[in-house]
């Protein structure tokens, strides 16, 4: 009985852990928005609206790649790797972290990253849509122009994702693999 209580506290949904790790998410995240809000911003507002939507599509890519590196790692099998690191793979151990934490990776990754990506090429298509009937394009349907602008950067962004995941989960261990060779080179 013992040791079922012992389980059943260490199945705690908020623990310790959990939580600091969802207090530095949420700082991260919150410093991650307003610097890609600051920077998209001061962009947009000297920018066309030929320049606003490379920006949309910039950020489209960098969500869709985030996001594909999160799922990869997510849907990882770690014995492969291990097995890499055996055969002396390089980069491997770094892989083999990544799929430790893919739990944080997929929280960075898909959450912050692919999210705040999401969320910031919206309010490039408000900017967009602003610019067009400031230039007197549109005016009399505003309605429509915005609705048209926010269903087409939507249904591009989750099209790219869709593609994405079916990329990510084939090509994992590459991915992965990737991801880990990438790191290794930033920090060093």
């Amino acid at each position: 009985m013992d040791k079922r209580n012992k389980k059943i506290k260490s199945c705690n949904l908020i623990d310790n852990f959990n939580l600091k790790w969802s207090i530095k998410i949420l700082i991260l995240s919150f410093a991650l928005s307003i610097s890609f809000s600051i920077i998209s911003d001061s962009l947009l507002t000297t920018a066309s609206v030929i320049i606003a939507i490379l920006i949309i599509f910039l950020l489209m890519f960098i969500g869709v790649i985030a996001d594909m590196c999160g799922v990869a790692i997510t849907s990882c099998n770690i014995d492969k790797f291990y097995e890499k690191e055996k055969r002396g793979e390089k980069y491997a151990k770094e892989a083999i972290n990544l799929i430790k934490n893919s739990d944080k990776i997929s929280v960075i990754c898909c959450d912050i990253i692919g999210d705040i990506c999401s969320i910031l090429s919206g309010a490039c298509g408000a900017s967009i849509v602003y610019k067009l009937i400031s230039n007197g394009i549109g005016e009399h349907y505003v309605m429509f122009v915005s609705s048209f602008v926010s269903g087409l950067i939507a249904c591009l962004t989750i099209f790219f994702k869709s593609l994405e995941k079916s990329i990510a989960v084939s090509k994992n261990e590459a991915i992965t693999m990737f991801v880990a060779k990438c790191i290794n080179i930033f920090l060093k």
